[in-house]
């Protein structure tokens, strides 16, 4: 009774490993789109910096929200595993902090989040020159980039570190190691779409740069 038992348990999660997947694989398809979409919309410089702005944040705010569907119990973890999860994460935030300070990163508050470091009120970029633009997205994005890094390389190391435990009380699992594949893909589809990121800002910087020398005389 208990073997049937535990098989309907590891069945039931493994349909809904797999109807997670199949959601996250949705919301990186309509990411991609959206940016496809938006470089193919041939804004000018003054008609599309908010929506650049806009677009960039949410599209930041989707993958944090798909890094840390990867920690969620139902993939494979129990619900003391995932606090402890929230624990690293903090000390994750707080070792950011501190590298971002060593990197000249300026703070206005130490309290507040790594959000409000990188992103700035929307209504100051319209009061940005051209120069002062491309320069604050380009920073915005290293600095995308390097806490993404950091928090992502904690999160793995974590995992695999419970996961090792894990094995250890549990013994050897195909069901851990097909998960573990599942993680690596999703992982490989995120940097996917931060990689596209990349692409929309230096195509941004290119966009200005061409018609600053088709128009000299043009103010934005």
């Amino acid at each position: 009774v208990t073997d049937s038992v535990m098989k309907g348990t590891i069945s039931a999660v493994e349909q809904e490993s797999a109807r997670q997947i199949a959601s996250k694989d949705a919301e990186i398809a309509f990411l991609n789109e959206k940016l496809h979409q938006f470089r193919n919309s041939g804004l000018s410089l003054s008609e599309g910096r908010d929506k650049l702005y806009e677009e960039i944040y949410n599209l930041r705010q989707q993958l944090v929200t798909l890094s840390k569907s990867l920690l969620n119990s139902e993939w494979g973890l129990s619900v003391s595993h995932y606090n402890n999860f929230e624990g690293a994460e903090d000390e994750s935030k707080h070792r950011g902090n501190e590298k971002s300070s060593k990197d000249g990163i300026t703070k206005e508050n130490g309290s507040k989040g790594s959000n409000e470091d990188i992103f700035i009120d929307p209504t100051v970029l319209k009061h940005m020159d051209r120069d002062e633009l491309v320069a604050h997205f380009n920073k915005m994005m290293n600095q995308m980039k390097r806490q993404h890094d950091s928090t992502l390389q904690e999160k793995t190391e974590e995992i695999f570190r419970l996961k090792r435990e894990n094995l250890k009380k549990e013994g050897p699992n195909p069901w851990h190691l097909r998960n573990n594949k599942e993680f690596e893909l999703m992982r490989k589809k995120i940097w996917e779409v931060i990689t596209k990121l990349d692409e929309v800002l230096v195509e941004n910087k290119r966009t200005i740069r061409i018609k600053s020398d088709v128009f000299p005389g043009q103010q934005d």
